[in-house]
């Protein structure tokens, strides 16, 4: 009777070791067929991604885009590798997890993080986290894939790209030119920016405090009572629209920059969370605000110069009447 429950645990443990053996080595075969895609994917090798799919595989992009069967698959996929902006950008992708269902079926999770790919305007995305899920069916022998299922991990927050970058420039205007706080500018500006304005300030980089420099000369001065009007956002780009009021009460606000009110469109491009790049333009045609307002900074310090021997010869004149007087 021993013998017998000896002999029963032999072959059940033989069993097992040969099915753990075996899912071991099933496991390497499938790792290979995800690897093989990868590679053929960087290489735009058809052949190669394509190679372990089943006849009728099911394959759905994170784009939403669909196909049924390898043969729709191929032209689909030389569609895409076709278009430089899909296919720029790198790979980096994680280990895989495997898992088995039944002994002919395979569950296969992996993920892809691709970095630096662009959007069809040639602007640059976010970070993709692309998640793959394959559904392995074991026919004559081989693993193949019958379905294929694409996703990206979203923002959790429950908004886009575009809207996170709306809030970062709204926060932007919130705190340095709409109220004073201008100690926190970089939270919303990187340490290096590059600005485009009127004038010679066109392509020029600049520390990121430098906009903490603009923002007090105006309130060290005056007070703001400013509004944003509207917003449009595109991939990293944010277009703000805005109502500048400022009343100028020191001298020096007065002379330099007077009161008075002017529509402003400021383009932020944001990466990481940052501005990383401003355009800066200005409504001017309908407006009777002050020359430094508009960008004339560098004409009123020239009439003012212009000014000076003037004003000197009123004074000597005013002398020389004097001692003639006496």
């Amino acid at each position: 009777m021993k013998t017998k429950q000896l002999f029963t645990m032999g072959i059940l443990f033989s069993l097992l070791v040969v099915t753990a053996y075996g899912q071991t080595m099933d496991i390497q075969i499938i790792k290979e067929t995800i690897s093989q895609y990868d590679k053929g994917w960087d290489a735009k090798d058809l052949d190669l991604v394509l190679k372990d799919y089943a006849d009728e595989v099911d394959w759905t992009n994170a784009f939403g885009d669909r196909t049924q069967g390898k043969e729709e698959l191929r032209t689909l996929l030389e569609t895409i590798f076709n278009l430089d902006f899909v296919m720029s950008g790198e790979n980096n992708y994680q280990e895989p997890e495997i898992s088995f269902p039944q002994p002919n079926l395979a569950l296969a999770r992996s993920v892809n993080i691709r970095t630096g790919q662009k959007w069809p305007d040639g602007s640059p995305m976010k970070d993709r986290v692309i998640n793959h899920l394959r559904v392995y069916q074991k026919m004559a022998g081989e693993w193949k894939i019958v379905h294929h299922m694409i996703s990206q991990a979203h923002n959790k927050a429950g908004s886009s790209p575009e809207e996170a970058n709306k809030e970062i420039a709204r926060k932007f205007y919130q705190d340095l030119w709409f109220t004073n706080n201008t100690d926190k500018y970089a939270d919303y500006v990187a340490d290096e920016y590059i600005v485009h304005d009127i004038g010679d300030r066109k392509g020029v980089t600049e520390p990121a405090i430098e906009q903490k420099i603009i923002a007090d000369r105006f309130w060290e001065g005056g007070s703001w009572d400013s509004k944003i009007d509207y917003q449009i956002a595109e991939g990293d780009l944010v277009a703000t629209r805005w109502t500048a009021n400022y009343k100028a009460d020191s001298f020096m606000a007065k002379v330099m920059f007077g009161s008075g009110s002017i529509p402003i469109i400021n383009v932020f491009r944001i990466q990481d969370g940052k501005i990383v790049e401003i355009w800066n333009h200005r409504h001017d045609i309908d407006t009777n605000v002050p020359l430094v307002f508009i960008g004339g900074t560098g004409l009123l310090i020239g009439l003012l110069i212009a000014l000076i021997p003037t004003i000197i010869a009123f004074r000597l004149r005013k002398k020389l009447k004097k001692v003639s007087v006496k």
